[in-house]
């Protein structure tokens, strides 16, 4: 059993084999709420990750990860990228795949501390595995291990996507790499009993392998966008991998709703050619779905091919407001990986959850606006932001908090049949301002006003 290394809140050194109790009221961050740190690990230069460094520096501190901080540094300074808000980090590492091996940001408890998840990698690359534990202590966090001394779980980071309200969604390759000797029902249990007692993930939603995905990570085809929203890599029909997407997505539409109480949000993009062939063809498994968003920035994997400014476009669509940025990832996709998995995001010490289930059509009238606020910080304001016409100016209106529900509210003025409002929502503590959707104006959501359905 390796050692664990953490961090606790009074700053003394622990070092421990698990814990035999987690916390309580555990929840791992969703990707598109507030980053404080992009990690990256660069065991040597290449130009994808001078370019994630430069992006991702507008938005965030970078973390690198290296055993040769000098030549790291030069080249990200050859390449005109600023340091400004660049750290580096001195270790060893066997690979790049940080999002694998690299640690989950959890938030426990009233306090909402941060803390970081750790699991077994599910690789035999002892550097990599390591990692979690020296960037607890690099940043003060925490270090909590996912299941008791006697049984940690298994896993790796492109297989878990979170929603940040208790939803989790892995492939079943997890069933198997924790299964050693059992059945596969007792395999299932342990699982879903980790996730639940140690990520806070009290819905595992597991999906059906794919025969060309030769990795099985999720992230190679399907992404949230949002609570509601899920980004999914679609072939032709018949194609390659497509039949396996296409009933794993019919059966979450059947059996699941969202954490918002509608059924989920299926956007489609497409899953390119290499040159012509698809996986079942001899191709490369290209994907534009292992994109990683970091506040208001979205980075997308490109290959040099025709469909690459199509994707781009589609982002730009599916999430307005961000800044949508393509990268070159053709040199490592062979290896199975791109955008998302070279990188693994660090939550803010102070989150702020805003929960809103966006209108986008309503009768004529009146409408009101209701969201779930969740921090630990002093909240001063949650406001509403509005704007009727898309050339309208914007207006404010502070919200309340209902005593009984516990949400806050606010009123849209009237709208008449046929006009349209934007709008969106703002959080104000002493520390900053937390905005939903994350880009504010540039990405409100927009509410068509229909004509009433009653005489």
């Amino acid at each position: 059993m390796r050692v664990r290394i953490g961090i606790c809140l009074t700053g003394v050194l622990i070092l421990s084999q698990g814990m035999a109790q987690p916390p309580h009221s555990l929840r791992m961050m969703a990707e598109w709420e507030p980053v404080e740190w992009l990690v990256v690990s660069w065991p040597q230069p290449f130009p994808a990750l001078r370019e994630i460094v430069s992006y991702a520096q507008e938005v965030c501190s970078v973390m690198v990860i290296t055993p040769d901080p000098h030549t790291a540094r030069e080249y990200l300074l050859q390449g005109k990228v600023p340091l400004s808000r660049v750290v580096f980090r001195t270790a060893s590492v066997n690979s790049v795949w940080i999002r694998d091996y690299g640690p989950m940001t959890l938030y426990a408890g009233a306090a909402q501390t941060r803390l970081l998840a750790d699991w077994t990698y599910n690789r035999p690359r002892p550097l990599d595995d390591r990692v979690p534990e020296l960037i607890s202590l690099w940043l003060g966090d925490s270090l909590l291990p996912t299941g008791p001394p006697q049984r940690l779980l298994t896993h790796a980071g492109g297989n878990l996507l979170a929603d940040g309200l208790g939803t989790g969604f892995s492939s079943r390759l997890v069933l198997r790499e924790n299964a050693q000797g059992m059945s596969g029902s007792r395999a299932e249990k342990l699982v879903r009993d980790i996730a639940h007692d140690y990520l806070g993930i009290n819905r595992y939603i597991l999906m059906r392998e794919l025969p060309y995905d030769g990795i099985h990570h999720l992230d190679m085809h399907l992404k949230l966008l949002d609570e509601e929203t899920l980004l999914a890599g679609m072939y032709p029909p018949g194609v390659s991998d497509g039949p396996w997407i296409a009933h794993n997505l019919a059966e979450l539409q059947e059996t699941y709703q969202n954490p918002l109480g509608r059924p989920y949000r299926i956007l489609p993009i497409p899953m390119p050619t290499d040159h012509g062939r698809y996986p079942d063809q001899g191709g490369r498994y290209f994907s534009y779905v292992n994109s990683v968003i970091v506040n208001t920035l979205v980075l997308v994997p490109q290959y040099g091919l025709p469909e690459d400014s199509l994707a781009l476009e589609l982002y730009r669509q599916y999430m307005p407001g961000y800044h949508i940025k393509g990268i070159n990832c053709r040199e490592m996709i062979s290896a199975g990986g791109a955008l998302h998995c070279l990188t693994q995001t660090i939550g803010v010490r102070e989150p702020c959850q805003i929960i809103h289930a966006h209108l986008d059509a309503r009768p004529a009238g009146d409408t009101w606006i209701r969201a779930r606020v969740h921090t630990a910080a002093n909240l001063q304001a949650v406001v509403l932001v509005y704007a009727q016409g898309p050339e309208a100016d914007w207006h404010r209106i502070p919200m309340t908090q209902d005593t009984v529900s516990g949400y806050w509210v606010a009123q849209l003025p009237p709208g008449q049949a046929g006009d349209s409002c934007r709008y969106y929502l703002e959080a104000i503590t002493p520390s900053r301002t937390f905005r939903r959707p994350a880009p504010g104006p540039a990405g409100a959501w927009v509410v068509r006003w229909q004509a009433s359905p009653y005489r």
